[in-house]
């Protein structure tokens, strides 16, 4: 890591050993308790953060003595966010350079010559302000400058290398570190750009971006619609039930059997009555033979009638059934389409 006082031509800055590193320390901690009983720090800070901001500031004095720049940088600048103090902004700016930060140092350094201190000021704000134009001064050739102009977006995202650049600075000239360097700029809703650089000592840049708004395609148009040609057929008929014609000739056949069964034995009481009786008179003996005479006789007109009418409403029955089944089964419809006409079709 490089020395110090090399790298910003101071000689002295450091210091040359561990005591004057504490007489450093100490000057510093007398400034920062003349920070607290300044108006705007008491009116800003807690008794925590400053007692945070001494610890710290000690520490970074320590880390600068030692060349430790990454340690020192990091304790002033978190003590500098606590306790605004120009002189912690002049050793943070220090603690830069030994980096080989210039670019961020002239800028720490510019801020802190440009503190406007109270009248009642501790002595060592007032060194520090003056100490700052000095380096402000000797880094000034080391460094470039680079104005950045940004057209589209109203409030982009711009970064000069790692360090991003304020949207007030936009349009001026910021400091750069020598070198290659990207510009980036984004915003939401713009498509992003980068801008490389190749920086040298003193030069002094123009960017200009444009961004464009990030465009959207329109949604594809649906489909046409499909139209379907509907045809619309009666639903098929059940099949009638043949049950009753099936009924009817029961009845038929179970008339018929009995009507010839009592036939048979209306003709056998006959016989048997026409050897006693004569001229239609009958002896006493054969009154039962004329009661069974009479009831074969009507049991069997009446058996063969019904069996008759059953037979012939079964039959018939049946016939009307097959034949309404061969008409439906001889029916048909179909559609037709052609050119200029559309329509059905069929036989019955």
């Amino acid at each position: 890591m490089c020395d110090v006082s090399k790298v910003a031509g101071w000689s002295g800055v450091v210091g040359k050993d561990l005591g004057l590193g504490v007489v450093r320390s100490a000057t510093l901690l007398i400034a920062l308790a003349g920070a607290l009983v300044a108006p705007r720090a008491l009116a800003q800070t807690s008794d925590s953060d400053r007692a945070t901001a001494r610890a710290l500031a000690e520490e970074g004095n320590k880390a600068l003595a030692a060349k430790d720049y990454a340690l020192a940088e990091d304790r002033f600048r978190r003590a500098d966010a606590l306790i605004r103090a120009p002189s912690l902004m002049v050793d943070h700016a220090k603690a830069l350079v030994g980096l080989g930060r210039f670019a961020e140092a002239y800028a720490t350094y510019d801020v802190a010559r440009k503190e406007k201190l109270a009248p009642g000021a501790p002595a060592a704000f007032r060194r520090a302000v003056t100490e700052a134009e000095r380096g402000v001064k000797e880094l000034e050739p080391k460094i470039a400058w680079v104005t950045i102009r940004v057209s589209g977006p109203s409030e982009p995202l711009v970064k000069l290398g790692e360090r991003e650049v304020p949207l007030s600075a936009l349009g001026t000239a910021v400091p750069a570190d020598v070198g290659s360097r990207t510009i980036q700029v984004s915003a939401e809703g713009y498509v992003s750009k980068e801008a490389p650089l190749s920086l040298v000592a003193g030069q002094r840049a123009e960017v200009e971006l444009e961004l464009e708004r990030v465009q959207v395609e329109p949604p594809p148009p649906p489909p046409p619609p499909t139209v379907k040609h509907v045809v619309h057929q009666p639903p098929p008929q059940e099949a009638k039930s043949n049950t009753l014609a099936y009924v009817a000739l029961g009845v038929g056949g179970a008339g018929l059997a009995i009507g010839a069964v009592t036939g048979v034995l209306f003709l056998s009481e006959h016989s048997e009555l026409s050897a006693v009786c004569h001229d239609g008179q009958c002896p006493p003996s054969a009154h039962d033979d004329l009661s069974r005479y009479h009831f074969y006789s009507y049991t069997s007109a009446i058996s063969l009638a019904v069996g008759l009418v059953g037979a012939g409403t079964g039959v018939a029955l049946l016939l009307t059934r097959t034949k309404d089944t061969e008409q439906q089964n001889s029916a048909h419809v179909a559609p037709y389409v052609s050119l200029g006409s559309v329509g059905v079709e069929g036989a019955f």
